[in-house]
């Protein structure tokens, strides 16, 4: 289930209170240090980390997926995805991003519950491509509302304060 969000506003109750939370909730300040990330804003916020989730199902093939998920103030989970890293081409075409999100929706849901997953997604770049990261996207996705892309801090101001 998709729900749209009216506030990205985290929620630490509604992230813990994920049943992967019990096994695969990490600081995201850990979560993004692993992805490059060099300047940690973040102090005590959590996510599920679905790297680790995945990992854990042993599939010989690795699935597209999100890095991580948080709890939202409106009741569902927002996806994240973290390119620290990227330094050229951003690499992320339409149906890629589908399968990421399907697949990151399977891995948050199973056949004991459903949490419904915010419509938005975001996308994290260092500061020094943000600009490269969001004419590329818009190239290759158009001018799509719902994925959100920041920077580090811009993801900590809009959506933990």
């Amino acid at each position: 289930m998709v729900v749209p969000m009216k506030a990205m506003r985290y929620s630490k109750s509604i992230t813990e209170k994920h049943p992967l939370a019990e096994k695969y909730l990490e600081k995201i300040g850990v979560l993004l240090k692993n992805e490059g990330m060099t300047k940690n804003p973040f102090t005590d916020e959590n996510a599920i980390d679905l790297e680790a989730c995945e990992n854990d199902k042993k599939l010989s093939q690795p699935q597209p997926r999100m890095d991580f998920a948080i709890g939202l103030e409106s009741n569902n989970m927002l996806l994240v995805e973290a390119k620290l890293n990227v330094t050229k081409s951003v690499n992320l075409s339409d149906g890629e991003l589908k399968k990421k999100v399907q697949y990151s929706k399977s891995l948050l849901n199973d056949k004991y519950w459903e949490i419904p997953v915010a419509q938005e997604k975001v996308f994290l770049f260092h500061e020094r491509y943000i600009q490269r990261a969001k004419h590329e996207i818009k190239q290759r996705l158009g001018s799509n509302p719902q994925i959100r892309i920041y920077t580090v801090q811009e993801f900590k101001e809009k959506t933990f304060q």
